[in-house]
C-alpha cells in the first residue's frame, strides 16, 4: 500500500506533507488520525519514526528518600494502591570498581491525568518522608537505541535495526564481536562506536541543540525579572570550608546509606530502641578553654586566648548508656588508652551492670549493642567476646561519628559542660563528670536515643555524605 493511500484512507481530516532531502514529514490534525496512520504503517512494515503527542506522553518524576533495598516492582504495586497511574519505575544504578550498585533515586512514569499529576503531592512512601522532584532529561541530542540515529527515542522507532558497535543490522545486545574487534560508526565510519560523543555527528547535533536553546525566547519571569535582582540571587557566596572526620570514599557512602537504610526499615517493622544500649569514648582536658567574641573599638585588639599545648593533660572517659539512663561508665587514668583485654573486661562490667540496672532487658536477652568501629571495640577477641555475651550487634558505618549518638547529642552537651572549667586532679575531674551526670534525668537520655531514625534518614537523604550541624 502507497503512503499516500495509507493517508487517504485513515486521516478524516486534512494534513501536512512535507518533502525533506529524502524523508517525509507528515503531520496530523488530530489523535485519532495520528493513532491510525502509525498502526497502518508498523502493520504494512515501512520504516519511520514518529513523535508523541504532549497528552500521550508520560508525567516523569524523580523519587527519593527511600531506600534502594526496594524493588521497583514493590514501589509501583505501592503507588498502584495509592491510586497513582504509574506505568513504569526504574532505578538509578552507578558503577562502582566494576559493580553495578543500586542508588536509592528512582524514576518515575505515569499516565498523564488529574491523577498522575498528583504524584507532586506525595510526602510519604512505606512510613518514609518521600522527595518527588520534577524530572529534567539531559541537555543533550536524543538518540535512539534501536537504529541508532539521533532525534527521535526508542519507543517511536520502527527503522530498521542497527548495532552501535558494528553498525550491521542486528540488534546491540545481539553482537557477537569479539573484545579485540574494532567497532565501527554508522557515522563517520572511524573505529568507535556510534554512540561516542567524541564523534564529529554527535558534536555537530550538540552544536545544533545548544544554539536552539540559545535561541529560544525567555519565559515572562525571566524576561520581567530585574536584571541587578537575578544578579544578587544567582551570584556565589562566600563560604569557609567545613571539617569532617574523614574524607569518605564511594564504598563508605554506599556503607552509610545501606546500613542506615536498614535500620530505618527494621525500626518501621519492629522497633529496638527500647533494647539499644550504646557507647563510646571520649577525652577529658583538665583545662578546657573557653574562646569569647569580644567586640573592639577601632584600632584595638581583640583579647587574647593561649593555644592549648599537643601535651596537655586528660584522661579518657568511656560510657554505656540507654533511653533510661546511664548504665556504666569508667574514667581511664592518665596515660592509659584503650586495648583489646580492657575493652572484654569493660564489656564484663556493663553487663553486670546491664543485670543490675536493667533486669527486664538482660532477662529477655534481647540487647541490641552499639558501638562505634574504632580498632579494641571491632578487633576479632572483642567479636567473640560480644558473641559470648549473647548480644546483637548493630551494624556501624565507618568514620560515622555523625549518627553515633554519643558524639552527635550527649558528649556535646558534656563538653558544652566542661568548657571553661579546670581541674587539678583525677579526682575534681571524677566529681565534675559525676556532678553533670547526676544532674540529667531520663527525659535528656530518651531524646538523644530516639533521634537516631532521624540521623539514619538523613544520611539515606544525603547519599551517604556526613550530617553538617
Amino acid at each position: 500500500m502507497k503512503i499516500d493511500e495509507i493517508l487517504k484512507k485513515n486521516c478524516s481530516e486534512p494534513f501536512d506533507c512535507i518533502m525533506k532531502a529524502k524523508s517525509i514529514f507528515l503531520y496530523t490534525k488530530s489523535l485519532k488520525d495520528y493513532s491510525r496512520v502509525n498502526q497502518v504503517l508498523v502493520e504494512s512494515n515501512i520504516p519511520h519514526h514518529t513523535y508523541r503527542y504532549e497528552c500521550e506522553k508520560p508525567v516523569k518524576a524523580i523519587l527519593k528518600n527511600i531506600p534502594a533495598s526496594f524493588t521497583e516492582e514493590a514501589i509501583q504495586l505501592e503507588l498502584n494502591r495509592r491510586k497513582f497511574p504509574v506505568t513504569k519505575v526504574k532505578q538509578f544504578t552507578k558503577k562502582h570498581k566494576g559493580q553495578t550498585i543500586k542508588i536509592p533515586i528512582y524514576l518515575l512514569e505515569l499516565k498523564r491525568n488529574n491523577n498522575g499529576n498528583q504524584i507532586f503531592n506525595l510526602n510519604n512512601l512505606f512510613s518514609f518522608p518521600a522527595v518527588i522532584e520534577k524530572f529534567n532529561p539531559r541537555k543533550r541530542p536524543i538518540q535512539c537505541f534501536r537504529c541508532q540515529q539521533y532525534g527521535h527515542s526508542q519507543s517511536c522507532c520502527n527503522n530498521p535495526t542497527r548495532c552501535v558497535k558494528c553498525g550491521l543490522p542486528h540488534r546491540s545486545n545481539e553482537c557477537t564481536m569479539k573484545p579485540e574487534d574494532k567497532p565501527k560508526c554508522i557515522f563517520c565510519g572511524e573505529n568507535h562506536v556510534s554512540s561516542y560523543r567524541g564523534c564529529k555527528e554527535y558534536q555537530r547535533k550538540l552544536e545544533k541543540k545548544n544554539l536552539q536553546q540559545q535561541q529560544k525566547p525567555p519565559t515572562l519571569n525571566e524576561a520581567n525579572f530585574p536584571s541587578q535582582m537575578k544578579a544578587t540571587v544567582t551570584g556565589n557566596l562566600p563560604q569557609q570550608s567545613i571539617w569532617v572526620p574523614h574524607e569518605l570514599t564511594e564504598k563508605n557512602f554506599f556503607d552509610g546509606v545501606r546500613m542506615c537504610s536498614s535500620h530505618l526499615i527494621r525500626h518501621n517493622v519492629e522497633p529496638f530502641l527500647d533494647k539499644l544500649v550504646t557507647g563510646d569514648e571520649k577525652w577529658i582536658l583538665y583545662e578546657n578553654i573557653k574562646s569569647k567574641k569580644s567586640y573592639c573599638r577601632p584600632g584595638t585588639s581583640s583579647a587574647t586566648v593561649p593555644k592549648p599545648s599537643i601535651h596537655e593533660r586528660k584522661v579518657l572517659f568511656c560510657l554505656w548508656w540507654d533511653r533510661k539512663g546511664l548504665v556504666y561508665y569508667e574514667l581511664l587514668k592518665q596515660g592509659k588508652t584503650i586495648n583489646v583485654d580492657l575493652n572484654c573486661n569493660q564489656l564484663d562490667k556493663l553487663n553486670a551492670a546491664i543485670k543490675e540496672k536493667r533486669p527486664a532487658l538482660a532477662s529477655r536477652n534481647g540487647i541490641v549493642f552499639h558501638h562505634d568501629n574504632a580498632r579494641p571495640p571491632t578487633a576479632m577477641v572483642t567479636q567473640q567476646k560480644l558473641n559470648t555475651l549473647g548480644w546483637e550487634v548493630l551494624s556501624h558505618p565507618r568514620y560515622s561519628p555523625d549518627i553515633a549518638p554519643s558524639d552527635y547529642y550527649l558528649f556535646r552537651s558534656l563538653q558544652n559542660y566542661l568548657t571553661g572549667k579546670k581541674f587539678k586532679s583525677f579526682e575534681s575531674v571524677s566529681k565534675a563528670v559525676a556532678d553533670y551526670f547526676n544532674s540529667k534525668d531520663e527525659k535528656f537520655y530518651k531524646t538523644g536515643i530516639h533521634r537516631l531514625p532521624e540521623r539514619g534518614q538523613q544520611v539515606v537523604t544525603n547519599n551517604g555524605t556526613y550530617i553538617i550541624d
